[in-house]
């Protein structure tokens, strides 16, 4: 404000009249303040440079992106870079947090009765592929992490459709109500987000598929984060030994309420009869000829089914499960055991069964 005093700046667009600062909005008046001291601190640096004199600037920043949209937030952090000095900003935008660089990044964290302020040890990863994977899959596209209650972390697209559905049913509340990232790693790159959250101090969990090759590579990642095995971390929950998601929930009786999303999927009452029909004795995966005929066809078939459009019947999947007309049957037996886990620690109850 001090700034401007005395100066009348107007503006427009292409093809638009003219228009006072004074009279935009908060977030294009806080926008162009920050242009107008940018500009003065680099006189200021130059006329001091001139002199002789050594110049070293601290500038502090609250939430400047506020009033400011996604698009506006990002090129804010660009104007900021730009000026000259030590810039300390407090955010609560991750699509600004999420331009930074990673040992630029200090979290502060409310626990207890007192602040704890956390960084990013880089010097403790050897790899430099490490370096890069946490700045480009974790921070430049998911900086809303930093802000988060707790991560849940998941292999694909099945469970990042289907487990705020369960959770919203549990909990009463979506995920976003409780302040809890789900996040999908694609496949079983755990390392950068758990490592990550470790050097934070965000809390987080894992739900893992049980084949041997993912249960093997979710353990190399666990160690290299420095943390047990699977089998002995209990902020891990693992489905049964060889088990996908898809397979857990077949081993678990659930086949009425596949068979019932695969229907209302396709709009259809007979999808996984016609899925038989027209898949017995067609090549499965590696050439296998697919036995839809023979003892357990039909749960091999309804495997084959909702593998082969896990983003098209994931949903349907977790609300015919969750709308279950008995309480006992709404949730899988591992979903249940995370998300107890998660609500022990975050004081997060159960609630109540309805029908």
């Amino acid at each position: 404000r001090d700034l401007s005093k005395g100066v009348d700046v107007s503006f427009n667009t292409t093809g638009a009249q003219s228009f006072p600062l004074a009279r935009h909005g908060m977030g294009t008046r806080s926008l162009a303040s920050l242009l107008v001291f940018r500009a003065y601190v680099s006189w200021r640096n130059k006329q001091a440079t001139k002199g002789g004199d050594k110049v070293h600037s601290v500038l502090g920043l609250e939430e400047p992106e506020s009033h400011l949209h996604p698009q506006a937030q990002r090129s804010l952090f660009a104007h900021i870079r730009a000026i000259p000095g030590q810039r300390i900003v407090s955010t609560h935008s991750p699509y600004f947090a999420g331009q930074a660089q990673l040992e630029d990044l200090r979290l502060f964290i409310k626990s207890g009765g007192d602040t704890i302020v956390s960084r990013l040890d880089l010097n403790s990863l050897k790899d430099p592929n490490d370096v890069r994977k946490l700045q480009e899959t974790v921070i430049d596209t998911r900086g809303d992490l930093l802000f988060s209650r707790g991560l849940v972390l998941f292999e694909g697209q099945t469970e990042e459709q289907a487990l705020p559905i369960w959770a919203h049913r549990y909990w009463g509340a979506n995920i976003h109500e409780l302040g809890f990232c789900f996040v999908r790693v694609n496949g079983t790159d755990y390392f950068p987000f758990v490592w990550l959250a470790k050097e934070l101090r965000i809390p987080w969990y894992v739900f893992a598929d049980g084949e041997a090759s993912a249960v093997k590579d979710l353990d190399a990642a666990l160690k290299k984060a420095g943390e047990p095995t699977s089998a002995h971390c209990t902020n891990v929950v693992v489905q049964s030994a060889g088990k996908n998601f898809e397979s857990q929930l077949i081993d678990e009786g659930y086949m009425a309420e596949i068979e019932q999303a695969l229907n209302e999927m396709s709009g259809t009452k007979t999808f996984l009869d016609d899925f038989i029909a027209s898949m017995h004795g067609q090549k499965g995966k590696k050439g296998v000829l697919r036995d839809y005929q023979s003892a357990g066809g039909r749960m091999r078939a309804a495997f084959d089914a909702i593998s082969g459009a896990k983003t098209s019947v994931s949903r349907h999947l977790a609300q015919v499960i969750t709308s279950a007309a008995d309480p006992a049957r709404r949730f899988p037996s591992k979903i249940k055991k995370l998300f107890e886990i998660v609500g022990i620690e975050h004081g997060l109850k159960k609630c109540k069964d309805e029908p």
